[in-house]
């Protein structure tokens, strides 16, 4: 999701530290709201794994932000919010049963 957000928000002009850092109104609106018919998405093929691996922490980060929990970590070699997840609530671990998203042909 980080991915495509960033995308939009470079398409608007608005992923910079100027728009951020002035709480642009934009930005929360093309961050909240679904991509439009027709609106352009990221190129799959200039995906690289190190931006799904960066969306997926920062995701973990707002994960642990939205349950009201107070991140402090910074990033670095080690990505404290997914082991925290992890250890703490099983998150890649513990499911509840439920129909397969993706199941064999």
């Amino acid at each position: 999701m980080n991915l495509s957000i960033n995308h939009r928000l470079r398409a608007e002009g608005l992923n910079t530290h100027e728009a951020v850092s002035a709480k642009d109104p934009r930005i929360a609106e093309i961050s909240s709201n679904p991509e439009a018919e027709g609106e352009s998405l990221p190129d799959p093929a200039a995906i690289t794994v190190e931006e799904l691996d960066l969306s997926r922490r920062i995701g973990n980060m707002m994960v642990v932000k939205n349950w009201d929990l107070d991140p402090r970590a910074g990033f670095g070699a080690v990505d404290p919010y997914s082991r925290f997840l992890a250890e703490r609530y099983a998150y890649w671990s513990d499911d509840v049963p439920h129909e397969d998203p993706f199941p064999d042909p």
